[in-house]
């Protein structure tokens, strides 16, 4: 198959990662996609470095031999965790967190930024030595990732459970919020009712840039007017994923291979 031809891999450990492969598809609306939801290693923001590496590595493995022609590690716990796969590689492989980064100090004036992000994203640092000319803080919301895997992800109880994680954030000084984890954009609603008026960067797009770049330079890009196709796995249950993405197939157009 002509290199150009070949689909983009994009992975997470569930459903998260679906919001940034949207922004891929709207960006890129003429290449294939396979996408993998690790549901069975779900979450991994309260696993061990060396555990979440491990997934990391197994997944970019299974993604090359399938014939992908860049990897998106659409999960900000494992891109923290991807040194291995990374060097390892021969072919491009794109994490989320430099680039997200770089666009939350670009939005930010005041350059304090908070990062809500899981347990182990927050403890690995890796936001950090990148933002090294803002002032960080940061928050483990490793809780937050099973409600935005539920079907009731807008509900009272759910709003109830984030603004009660955020509130003693409500009086700190910072004008930018990354979402440091791909799974949070699902709870937007609920975390800017906790923390109004603060400028918000996910990763979708950000990524999105970081991905043209490696297309256009390596000259990866698929030259055509069709529309791409795109396919969903998961290490799960299937019906599962599904009730938990009704969002998701409302908003994608293309076809749909399951």
């Amino acid at each position: 198959m002509n290199n150009t031809n070949r689909p983009i891999g994009v992975f997470d450990s569930g459903v998260g990662g679906l919001t940034v492969l949207s922004s891929l598809q709207a960006m890129f609306p003429q290449e294939d996609f396979i996408y993998l939801a690790d549901h069975a290693y779900c979450p991994y923001g309260i696993k061990s470095s060396s555990q979440v590496a491990s997934r990391v590595n197994q997944i970019g493995k299974e993604m090359i031999s399938r014939g992908v022609k860049v990897i998106i590690i659409a999960c900000n716990t494992a891109t923290a965790n991807a040194h291995q796969l990374i060097q390892a590689s021969a072919i491009p492989i794109i994490g989320v967190i430099e680039p997200t980064a770089r666009k939350a100090f670009q939005v930010s004036k005041s350059k304090k930024i908070m990062l809500l992000a899981t347990d182990l994203t927050v403890k690995m640092e890796a936001y950090q030595r990148i933002l090294s000319q803002a002032t960080v803080y940061s928050l483990g919301c490793s809780a937050f990732v099973p409600l935005a895997e539920s079907p009731d992800r807008s509900s009272l109880r759910t709003r109830d459970i984030v603004a009660n994680h955020l509130k003693l954030l409500q009086n700190q000084d910072f004008d930018t919020i990354i979402y440091g984890c791909t799974h949070f954009g699902l709870l937007d609603q609920a975390i800017q009712e906790a923390l109004p008026g603060k400028n918000i960067v996910e990763c979708g797009k950000p990524t999105g840039d970081a991905l043209a770049e490696v297309l256009l330079h390596q000259k990866l890009a698929k030259n055509t007017s069709t529309i791409g196709t795109t396919t969903l796995y998961t290490t799960g249950d299937p019906s599962i994923f599904k009730e938990q993405i009704p969002w998701y197939k409302e908003s994608y157009k293309g076809p749909y291979i399951w």
